[in-house]
Protein backbone atom coordinates (compact mmCIF):
# COMPACT_ATOMS: atom_id res chain seq x y z
CA UNK A 1 0.00 0.00 0.00
CA UNK A 2 2.82 2.39 0.76
CA UNK A 3 4.35 1.51 -2.59
CA UNK A 4 1.12 2.47 -4.33
CA UNK A 5 0.96 5.85 -2.67
CA UNK A 6 4.54 6.53 -3.65
CA UNK A 7 3.77 5.44 -7.19
CA UNK A 8 0.73 7.76 -7.30
CA UNK A 9 2.61 10.69 -5.82
CA UNK A 10 5.61 10.23 -8.10
CA UNK A 11 3.94 11.52 -11.31
CA UNK A 12 2.15 14.24 -9.32
CA UNK A 13 5.42 15.47 -7.86
CA UNK A 14 6.99 15.46 -11.30
CA UNK A 15 4.07 17.49 -12.69
CA UNK A 16 4.26 19.97 -9.80
CA UNK A 17 8.02 20.30 -10.23
CA UNK A 18 7.61 20.86 -13.98
CA UNK A 19 4.86 23.45 -13.38
CA UNK A 20 7.02 25.19 -10.79
CA UNK A 21 9.93 25.33 -13.24
CA UNK A 22 7.70 26.75 -16.00
CA UNK A 23 6.29 29.38 -13.64
CA UNK A 24 9.78 30.34 -12.49
CA UNK A 25 10.87 30.82 -16.09
CA UNK A 26 7.74 32.82 -16.99
CA UNK A 27 7.79 35.00 -13.90
CA UNK A 28 11.55 35.46 -14.22
CA UNK A 29 11.10 36.67 -17.81
CA UNK A 30 8.31 39.01 -16.75
CA UNK A 31 10.43 40.44 -13.97
CA UNK A 32 13.34 40.95 -16.36
CA UNK A 33 11.12 42.72 -18.88
CA UNK A 34 9.73 44.94 -16.14
CA UNK A 35 13.22 45.80 -15.00
CA UNK A 36 14.19 46.79 -18.54
CA UNK A 37 11.08 48.96 -18.88
CA UNK A 38 11.70 50.43 -15.45
CA UNK A 39 15.23 51.49 -16.36
CA UNK A 40 13.92 53.26 -19.49
CA UNK A 41 11.30 55.06 -17.39
CA UNK A 42 13.96 55.95 -14.85
CA UNK A 43 16.22 57.33 -17.58
CA UNK A 44 13.47 59.57 -18.98
CA UNK A 45 12.47 60.57 -15.45
CA UNK A 46 16.07 61.60 -14.78
CA UNK A 47 16.05 63.74 -17.94
CA UNK A 48 12.86 65.46 -16.81
CA UNK A 49 14.28 66.11 -13.32
CA UNK A 50 17.54 67.43 -14.80
CA UNK A 51 15.47 69.81 -16.95
CA UNK A 52 13.90 71.14 -13.73
CA UNK A 53 10.45 69.56 -14.10
CA UNK A 54 8.44 68.64 -11.05
CA UNK A 55 7.00 65.12 -10.77
CA UNK A 56 3.57 66.47 -11.82
CA UNK A 57 5.06 68.27 -14.84
CA UNK A 58 7.01 65.16 -15.88
CA UNK A 59 3.82 63.11 -15.60
CA UNK A 60 1.86 65.60 -17.71
CA UNK A 61 4.65 65.67 -20.31
CA UNK A 62 4.66 61.86 -20.51
CA UNK A 63 0.86 61.84 -20.93
CA UNK A 64 1.16 64.28 -23.87
CA UNK A 65 3.93 62.19 -25.39
CA UNK A 66 1.87 59.00 -24.97
CA UNK A 67 -0.98 60.74 -26.81
CA UNK A 68 1.31 61.47 -29.76
CA UNK A 69 2.65 57.90 -29.73
CA UNK A 70 -0.92 56.60 -29.90
CA UNK A 71 -1.72 58.90 -32.85
CA UNK A 72 1.46 58.68 -34.89
CA UNK A 73 3.55 55.79 -33.60
CA UNK A 74 7.32 56.14 -33.41
CA UNK A 75 9.71 55.36 -30.58
CA UNK A 76 10.29 57.42 -27.45
CA UNK A 77 13.95 58.45 -27.34
CA UNK A 78 13.85 61.10 -24.60
CA UNK A 79 11.47 62.46 -22.00
CA UNK A 80 10.04 64.81 -24.64
CA UNK A 81 11.03 63.22 -27.95
CA UNK A 82 9.69 60.64 -30.39
CA UNK A 83 11.91 59.41 -33.21
CA UNK A 84 10.61 58.12 -36.53
CA UNK A 85 13.27 55.88 -38.06
CA UNK A 86 14.71 57.66 -41.05
CA UNK A 87 12.20 60.49 -40.97
CA UNK A 88 12.89 62.92 -38.18
CA UNK A 89 11.53 63.57 -34.74
CA UNK A 90 8.64 65.03 -32.82
CA UNK A 91 9.86 67.15 -29.91
CA UNK A 92 7.49 68.48 -27.26
CA UNK A 93 7.91 71.87 -25.65
CA UNK A 94 8.53 71.39 -21.95
CA UNK A 95 5.93 72.65 -19.48
CA UNK A 96 6.49 76.37 -18.96
CA UNK A 97 8.63 76.73 -22.12
CA UNK A 98 7.52 78.21 -25.46
CA UNK A 99 9.96 76.46 -27.81
CA UNK A 100 10.69 72.78 -28.22
CA UNK A 101 14.16 71.56 -27.32
CA UNK A 102 15.28 67.98 -27.15
CA UNK A 103 16.39 66.44 -23.88
CA UNK A 104 18.02 63.60 -25.83
CA UNK A 105 21.77 63.78 -25.13
CA UNK A 106 22.44 62.49 -28.66
CA UNK A 107 20.41 65.31 -30.28
CA UNK A 108 20.98 69.04 -30.63
CA UNK A 109 19.80 70.87 -27.52
CA UNK A 110 17.69 73.40 -29.39
CA UNK A 111 15.21 72.57 -32.12
CA UNK A 112 13.55 75.97 -32.31
CA UNK A 113 15.34 76.37 -35.64
CA UNK A 114 15.38 73.83 -38.44
CA UNK A 115 18.48 72.04 -39.75
CA UNK A 116 19.49 72.20 -43.40
CA UNK A 117 17.69 69.63 -45.62
CA UNK A 118 14.69 69.55 -43.25
CA UNK A 119 11.10 70.73 -43.28
CA UNK A 120 9.91 71.57 -39.76
CA UNK A 121 6.41 72.20 -38.47
CA UNK A 122 5.42 73.84 -35.20
CA UNK A 123 2.13 73.72 -33.33
CA UNK A 124 2.40 77.41 -32.36
CA UNK A 125 3.29 80.72 -34.05
CA UNK A 126 6.85 81.98 -34.40
CA UNK A 127 8.21 78.39 -34.29
CA UNK A 128 6.87 77.71 -30.80
CA UNK A 129 5.08 74.75 -29.28
CA UNK A 130 5.72 71.17 -30.28
CA UNK A 131 7.87 70.54 -33.35
CA UNK A 132 7.78 67.80 -36.02
CA UNK A 133 10.67 67.60 -38.47
CA UNK A 134 10.92 65.50 -41.63
CA UNK A 135 13.24 65.20 -44.60
CA UNK A 136 12.25 62.05 -46.50
CA UNK A 137 10.87 62.94 -49.93
CA UNK A 138 7.67 61.33 -51.27
CA UNK A 139 6.66 60.35 -47.74
CA UNK A 140 3.47 61.43 -46.03
CA UNK A 141 4.54 62.65 -42.60
CA UNK A 142 1.64 62.83 -40.16
CA UNK A 143 1.06 66.13 -38.34
CA UNK A 144 -0.55 65.19 -35.01
CA UNK A 145 -1.95 68.57 -33.96
CA UNK A 146 -4.87 70.69 -35.15
CA UNK A 147 -3.86 74.13 -33.90
CA UNK A 148 -5.02 77.12 -35.94
CA UNK A 149 -2.01 79.41 -35.50
CA UNK A 150 0.99 77.22 -36.25
CA UNK A 151 4.13 77.82 -38.28
CA UNK A 152 6.68 76.05 -40.47
CA UNK A 153 10.22 76.35 -41.81
CA UNK A 154 11.32 74.98 -45.17
CA UNK A 155 15.11 74.66 -44.93
CA UNK A 156 15.63 72.12 -47.68
CA UNK A 157 17.85 72.50 -50.71
CA UNK A 158 17.24 75.72 -52.62
CA UNK A 159 13.86 75.95 -54.33
CA UNK A 160 12.44 72.70 -52.88
CA UNK A 161 8.73 72.98 -52.11
CA UNK A 162 6.84 70.91 -49.54
CA UNK A 163 3.28 69.66 -50.06
CA UNK A 164 0.59 70.14 -47.40
CA UNK A 165 -2.05 67.39 -47.63
CA UNK A 166 -5.43 66.54 -46.13
CA UNK A 167 -6.49 63.24 -44.54
CA UNK A 168 -7.11 61.75 -48.03
CA UNK A 169 -3.54 62.67 -49.08
CA UNK A 170 -4.87 65.31 -51.47
CA UNK A 171 -2.52 68.28 -51.84
CA UNK A 172 -4.11 71.37 -50.31
CA UNK A 173 -1.19 73.68 -51.04
CA UNK A 174 2.52 73.89 -51.76
CA UNK A 175 4.96 75.91 -49.71
CA UNK A 176 7.24 78.48 -51.26
CA UNK A 177 10.62 77.15 -52.35
CA UNK A 178 13.37 76.73 -49.77
CA UNK A 179 14.49 78.66 -47.91
CA UNK A 180 11.06 79.85 -46.83
CA UNK A 181 8.97 80.06 -43.69
CA UNK A 182 5.53 80.91 -42.44
CA UNK A 183 5.80 82.42 -38.97
CA UNK A 184 2.11 82.37 -37.99
CA UNK A 185 -1.38 81.66 -39.20
CA UNK A 186 -0.92 78.07 -40.33
CA UNK A 187 -4.21 76.27 -39.75
CA UNK A 188 -3.16 72.67 -39.12
CA UNK A 189 -6.81 71.56 -38.77
CA UNK A 190 -7.29 70.44 -42.39
CA UNK A 191 -3.60 69.54 -42.87
CA UNK A 192 -2.97 65.97 -41.77
CA UNK A 193 0.26 65.25 -43.68
CA UNK A 194 3.25 67.00 -45.15
CA UNK A 195 5.49 65.64 -47.88
CA UNK A 196 8.76 67.56 -47.57
CA UNK A 197 9.68 67.27 -51.26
Amino acid sequence: MTGRRTARRGPWRIAVAALTAVCAVLFGMTASAGAADGSAVDRFGAQARKAGLSAAQAEALQARLDGYLAKAGGRQTAANEITYEGNGTLVLALPGERKARSLNPAAPTALAGCSYYWFCTFSGPEFTGDSRSAERCNTNTYIPWTTTNGSWINNQTGGTRAKLKNQSYTILSWTAGAYSEQRWGVNWGPIHYIDPC
